[in-house]
């Protein structure tokens, strides 16, 4: 969300952490000894959370590094400025201010201590500062003599006190230096490991590379090697970035790696690049303009291109009536001043449209201000109003026409229930209960159909859901054969034509009802938790992880209800099951925000500006215009808590990186903060122009910028004169809604807040001809049983079969059965997906795997014949026909690829697969297909099928070059 400052990783970090916090912290003797003094002073989740920040900003570590001062002549100017405001305020009245005189005498005797130097004089001054730091400066809201005494400071000595982050900045860093000093070199060289083992051990560990890992490793690999880049570079002839005004730093350096021009080649990659900076708006995300328009306009600079540098201005709005486009030109080029004069949009269009509307709710029905929460309920009032109003002027109209921005999801909870109650139907997930997404009740009905064997919808609920994932025909057949409540509470024989995966997530579904009384309700309920991969419920573009927070969050409650004995948990899970059957309800605790919409439904979209780049509507309503307007004043000064971290680039392109962080007793604050928080400042306001712009550019055909003011707003300067012109045309009369026209280019509405009396809309009449019903769907059941399988084949077997087809249970040897071996390859093939470059064989890392696999979670043979193999594999037991072994033919040779996706056509028909590993030895490119069983003869057709795709595969993947095949036979 954009008006949050919301994890981006969605939890890796903390795995991250806790990986290296188990597998070094405490596993290495030298750090506990670091840790145990260091625990004196700082708490764990305080370590935690710097760790977390380093994981995301490496360069924390040596900010951190040269944090303690030591400068006397520093310590020196800032007593003097200290004792300067004490006599200033000694001179000022303050005999009818009694908090006055006692803070400045608080502040003089720590001044006092500080000068004969008193241990714990500098910790005191640090403490004082954060207690009263909205008192005796300048950007606070002051006293008179406390204002008059600041303005009487020689600036050397004033400058101390614009800020209190200016005062305490220096003072908290003397007071490491001098008070804490053994203890912050413990904790540098603390920090310092852990980014030592990001950078060099981490993603081997974990077998984990985000997307920011990605393109990090990827600029550090075209820097240090030439000849790689040089490779790369010969592969493109041009490289076209579009949305450029959203990339940040680290993509930039990317494009840079790519691009940079080779003194010893004669080939150039040119570069296009193709964006908007009045459009850019994910500051949240780590895009940084300054840098984005450094790089375009110093492009020669930075590539050392032979070619110059020429620009091109798209000025043409396609989407938008003139009168809308003429409103843009002037609020942002006039009001806002955010385009300049050469950018301003053409319309295309030659049609033309109603006057954009700005309403303007600033009192209720009895002339008087209001609070905010009131401003929401005004605003959302007027919003249906206005849908209605919109609605009724032509038949034509729709309610898909209708696309209302909200600035944060405390307008959606505040419109979404007044559209409801209208009858008014809305887009948005924010309309759904907790209750009614899918992860929610598919865990609920895990929960009931494990504890209740009588409960036949939780059973087809769970057979249905992503858990076993079973079509209805199948389900229907199941049923028949075995009776819902069997299925799970009882070891009846399964139906041979199950699927095999089926079959094993339904023994272990056994289990675990089996286990239910037998084993505590935390190592129940953790089990359930570990059957569920994290593939199911993740969605594309979520980086917060909702769905795992979601399934988290049942889990807990339910141990709760369970523990607390007030309502049998049976009871508790039916009631929790039936809140999602009551499509009235609204329940705005979740308060989601928009993650799709569909533009076919006929329904009114709410979305939140960030979301809603990029699409349109007909009509726009902005409904959260008060809060973009409120962002572009101090909105880091009260309203919102300065950011920890800051990492930006000036208007200058010069880098600025600074925290402000709780450590032990101190905020420690580094040493540019105070600079990079003013220009994070300054950021903030500039990008809510560009949010305003992007939500203004939206509409299509119509416009209104509704903006309900509380007693508590204050906007800019700009916005405040652009009210009072609009204000003086307006007779106001508290009862009576009054419109104007500004400029000739909008309507200035002036209306009371009133409480929203919805009248539904009349629905469309729906009728449906039964017969034509019945006869759509005979038809449809008819073709689905006759559908010939898919023309999409597999060459692999077994390991990579599909689930339908037969395991060749004669070609598996050792004395696992076939079940057992074919649930070992699949542990195999994982964990040298995974681990292949590896040492040895890591027991905990293949006991975690294990976990991960639904079917070998609780099978202690298939982990432990598993090991075996592995343990052969590395030790270099396994040898192929000449006698080398395996494992000694990866270090020697080069991996080219592991799990390398297969999809091309041959012999007429259409071949995926996937090659478990590539390996280049002696000039020879070599497909090799890992078997967890021993060798054989003959090859089943199959096997020899798969040597032929997968050769051809990479034979047109590597042209001309030498390729071979090999099966690895792994079994004993």
């Amino acid at each position: 969300e954009g008006d949050e400052d919301e994890d981006d990783l969605s939890g890796i970090d903390d795995q991250v952490v806790g990986r290296w916090w188990e597998q070094r912290v405490f596993g290495q003797p030298e750090i506990q000894d670091d840790l145990e003094q260091l625990l004196q002073v700082v708490t764990v989740p305080q370590i935690r959370h710097w760790l977390k920040q380093c994981y995301r900003f490496r360069w924390i570590v040596e900010e951190s590094e040269a944090l303690p001062l030591q400068d006397s002549d520093e310590e020196d100017r800032l007593v003097a400025a200290g004792y300067a405001l004490v006599q200033a305020l000694e001179k000022e009245d303050s005999s009818k201010l009694p908090k006055l005189i006692r803070m400045r005498d608080r502040f003089k005797q720590i001044l006092d201590k500080i000068s004969t130097h008193r241990p714990g004089s500098w910790h005191q001054l640090c403490q004082f500062i954060r207690q009263d730091k909205h008192y005796f400066f300048s950007d606070c809201k002051s006293n008179k003599p406390v204002a008059d005494a600041l303005d009487s400071l020689a600036p050397e000595h004033h400058r101390y006190f614009q800020s209190w982050v200016n005062l305490y900045m220096p003072a908290s860093r003397l007071c490491i230096a001098k008070e804490f000093s053994p203890v912050w070199e413990i904790w540098t060289r603390l920090v310092r490991r852990f980014v030592k083992w990001l950078d060099e051990e981490a993603i081997q560990e974990l077998g984990l590379v985000t997307f920011d890992d990605m393109i990090r490793l990827a600029v550090r690999l075209l820097k240090e090697q030439p000849a790689i880049r040089r490779a790369e570079q010969r592969r493109l002839r041009a490289l076209l970035v579009d949305e450029f005004q959203d990339t940040d730093s680290q993509q930039l350096q990317l494009f840079r790696a790519l691009l940079q021009n080779d003194a010893e080649s004669t080939h150039e990659v040119l570069g296009f690049f193709v964006g908007d900076t009045k459009q850019s708006i994910y500051r949240f995300r780590g895009v940084d303009v300054p840098a984005t328009v450094d790089f375009h306009e110093r492009y020669e600079d930075h590539v050392d291109c032979q070619l110059s540098r020429s620009d091109f201005h798209l000025k043409t709005s396609f989407r938008s009536v003139q009168e809308v486009t003429q409103f843009v030109n002037h609020f942002f080029g006039k009001e806002l001043k955010l385009a300049e004069e050469g950018d301003q949009l053409i319309p295309f269009r030659s049609d033309t449209g109603d006057l954009p509307e700005w309403v303007l709710i600033d009192s209720d029905s009895e002339g008087k201000a209001f609070p905010v929460a009131k401003a929401r309920e005004y605003g959302a009032a007027e919003t249906f109003r206005i849908i209605q109003q919109y609605l009724e002027k032509e038949d034509s109209r729709s309610y898909k026409d209708i696309l209302v921005l909200v600035k944060d999801r405390k307008e959606v909870d505040a419109l979404l229930p007044v559209l409801q109650n209208a009858g008014i139907p809305a887009v948005s997930s924010g309309a759904k209960t907790f209750h009614r997404h899918p992860e929610v009740l598919d865990v609920l009905n895990l929960l009931i159909a494990l504890v209740h064997p009588q409960d036949k919808l939780a059973v087809a609920a769970l057979l249905r859901s992503p858990l076993l994932c079973l079509p209805d025909p199948q389900i229907h057949t199941l049923l028949q054969e075995v009776r819902p409540e069997k299925l799970l509470h009882s070891q009846q024989t399964l139906p041979d034509s199950l699927p095999e995966p089926v079959r094993a997530r339904i023994d272990l579904l056994r289990k675990l009802a089996d286990q239910r009384t037998a084993t505590s309700l935390s190592d129940w309920l953790t089990q359930i938790r570990a059957l569920i991969p994290p593939a199911l419920y993740s969605q594309a573009g979520d980086q917060e992880g909702r769905p795992w927070v979601r399934i988290d969050r049942v889990l807990e409650t339910f141990k709760e209800e369970y523990q607390r004995s007030v309502t049998p948990p049976l009871v508790w899970l039916l009631k929790q099951r039936s809140r999602a059957a009551q499509v009235d309800r609204w329940d705005g605790d979740p308060g989601e925000d928009i993650t799709l919409s569909d533009e076919s439904v006929n329904a009114v979209r709410v979305m939140t500006i960030h979301k809603a780049k990029g699409l349109e509507g007909r009509f726009v309503i902005v409904y959260g215009w008060t809060s973009v307007l409120l962002d572009l004043g101090e909105r880091l000064r009260g309203r919102r808590q300065s950011p920890e971290v800051i990492s930006l680039t000036t208007e200058e392109a010069v880098s600025l990186r600074a925290y402000a962080m709780e450590w032990g007793p101190l905020k420690v604050v580094s040493s540019g903060y105070p600079e990079a928080l003013s220009h994070e400042s300054q950021g903030v306001r500039e990008e809510a122009r560009r949010l305003a712009y992007v939500a203004t550019t939206r509409a299509q055909d119509g416009l209104v910028l509704l903006c309900p003011v509380s007693a508590s707003c204050h906007f800019p300067e700009e916005i405040e004169r652009f009210l009072r012109s609009a204000r003086e045309a307006i007779p106001v009369q508290a009862k009576q809604r009054k419109t104007v026209i500004c400029n000739g280019l909008l309507r200035f509405t002036h209306v009371p807040g009133l409480e929203a009396k919805p009248t539904p809309h009349p629905s469309m009449p729906f009728e449906i001809n039964e017969e034509e019903y019945k006869a759509l769907w005979e038809t449809r059941y008819a073709r689905a049983g006759s559908t010939r399988p898919s023309a999409l084949r597999r060459p692999s077997d077994p390991e990579h079969r599909n689930e339908n087809e037969p395991v060749e249970e004669h070609h598996y040897g050792g004395t696992a059965d076939p079940k057992t071996a074919l649930r070992v390859g699949r542990l195999v093939h994982a964990y040298l997906e995974r681990y292949l470059l590896d040492d040895g064989l890591d027991q905990q890392k293949l006991s975690t795997l294990s976990s991960e696999i639904a079917e070998t979670i609780f099978d202690n043979e298939t982990a432990d014949l598993a090991a075996t193999i592995l343990s052969d594999f590395y030790s270099g037991t396994l040898r192929d026909s000449l006698d080398r072994a395996y494992f000694d033919r990866v270090r020697k040779g080069t991996v080219l690829s592991r799990e390398l996706p297969v999809y091309l056509v041959h012999g007429d028909e259409i071949w995926n697969g996937v090659i478990d590993l590539v390996l280049e030895e002696e000039n020879i490119i070599r497909a090799v297909d890992y078997k967890a069983a021993v060798f054989k003869d003959p090859l089943p057709e199959t096997y020899r099928q798969q040597e032929q795709i997968y050769t051809e595969a990479l034979k047109r993947t590597f042209p001309g070059r030498k390729i071979g095949f090999e099966f690895w036979w792994l079994g004993r």
